[in-house]
């Protein structure tokens, strides 16, 4: 009887060995009889990856800050690192008080600055906190950074009191 290097009895013939060409380099093989090819080992694992990446949420590097915002002047008030994917992005900004003129903030790609990705505007509540969402969903080709400004026309400098989020939607 055959043994194996540990001195075991194997429980089959070692001449019943796989037929070189049931080795199968691909993943929708539905016959039986096939071994699965170890370069979809790869594969596999890349796809496992991209699955745990969906649902991973990245918060913005300022959402403790608290910047002053000129009067009539567009600031960055938050930014977020993106790599590729689908993002689903979501802001938020809670200006301090003041009856006068408008609130908005804008997503924008920093190697792009001139283009917005989306803005939201709104008028000033009567002296209280103005409350701003912006919400996009983008696709990011290669690692990229967005920032999100505010810009506001009170007639003062303003506190923003930002956040910003990002959740992987898609590879």
């Amino acid at each position: 009887m055959a043994t194996t290097i540990f001195d075991k009895p194997l429980d089959h013939d070692v001449s019943e060995k796989l037929n070189t060409g049931n080795v199968y380099n691909g993943l929708d093989q539905e016959s039986s009889g096939y071994a699965l090819d170890a370069r979809q080992g790869k594969a596999l694992n890349q796809a496992i990856a991209n699955l745990n990446e969906i649902g991973s949420v990245i918060n913005g590097s300022g959402n403790s800050s608290s910047p002053s915002v000129a009067n009539e002047t567009a600031t960055i008030i938050n930014s977020i690192e993106l790599t590729k994917g689908r993002w689903l992005i979501i802001a938020n900004c809670d200006w301090s008080s003041n009856a006068n003129g408008y609130r908005q903030i804008a997503f924008q790609d920093a190697k792009e600055p001139t283009r917005n990705l989306a803005v939201t505007s709104m008028t000033a509540g009567a002296n209280k906190e103005t409350y701003q969402q912006l919400v996009r969903v983008s696709t990011v080709q290669s690692t990229a950074t967005v920032n999100v400004y505010g810009y506001q026309n009170s007639g003062s400098s303003l506190s923003a009191y930002p956040f910003i989020m990002a959740v992987k939607i898609a590879i």
